[in-house]
């Protein structure tokens, strides 16, 4: 049920309709299939496509950026143990 309400305010909510309204389709289908990437372990394929996300809006996108400055840490190689995850520590 909460998930019902999460879902109808998202998607009936004037103010969510407005702030979404700059993230393209193309944005969106991009932005996806790079995150799919990056959970699935094939980072080189991923950072191309967030690549492309991060700029495509006209201003620099905060997910895709994040995503991209994790795995250079790791020199776009998934770890060895990968599972899909990775912890976010809170300072």
């Amino acid at each position: 049920a909460d998930v019902n309400i999460v879902q109808d305010f998202v998607t009936q909510s004037d103010d969510v309709k407005i702030m979404r309204k700059v993230y393209t389709t193309d944005f969106q289908q991009m932005f996806n299939m790079g995150y799919q990437n990056y959970s699935e372990g094939e980072w080189r394929v991923a950072r191309r496509l967030l690549k492309e996300t991060q700029d495509m809006l006209g201003f620099q996108d905060g997910p895709s950026t994040a995503l991209l400055n994790f795995m250079e840490t790791h020199h776009f190689e998934a770890p060895p143990k990968w599972m899909g995850v990775r912890d976010i520590l809170v300072h």
